[in-house]
């Protein structure tokens, strides 16, 4: 397995076979709605851990039960110098159909959850080799895949 580097910066994973072709894959996972909750809460959750840790607090405590109301911007935090803003994360999770192998890896790391785990992946592609070398029938065609089946075969 190589690396090349891509313009941006990224580097992408070729696999590069006896005769010198090139398999580049990109896979792209859609956790569950929950899953994509839970992940995001989790982000909040060390963001705000990290925010304490910096000393900034959103809602100072008063001994006379007046609300002060604090107008300073928190600080960034080194979770969202890794990963990306609350917001870009927001929009990253709920807004694409499908999340970037290498990105979705990264937060669950960072937060500590495991919503999709390397076995998931492997049994994934290895699923989808099989099919497209052994022309194997998909084994649970979803609901738009089977219509489209049955227009074609009409």
């Amino acid at each position: 397995m190589i690396t090349l580097q891509l313009r941006e910066g990224q580097r992408t994973p070729n696999a590069v076979t006896e005769n010198g072709s090139v398999i580049s894959t990109p896979i792209y996972l859609s956790p569950t709605v929950a899953d994509r909750k839970a992940l995001l809460n989790a982000f909040r959750e060390v963001k705000r851990q990290q925010l304490l840790e910096l000393g900034y607090n959103p809602q100072p405590a008063s001994a006379s039960g007046i609300q002060v109301i604090d107008n300073t911007k928190a600080p960034v935090t080194p979770i969202e110098l890794k990963i990306v803003p609350e917001e870009q994360l927001r929009l990253l999770l709920f807004q694409r159909s499908g999340i970037p192998e290498k990105f979705l890896l990264k937060l669950q790391q960072e937060v500590g959850l495991e919503i999709i785990k390397k076995d998931d992946m492997l049994a994934a592609a290895t699923a989808w080799i099989n099919y497209l070398t052994n022309n194997e029938p998909d084994p649970t065609p979803t609901t738009k895949t089977a219509n489209r089946r049955s227009k074609a075969h009409s």
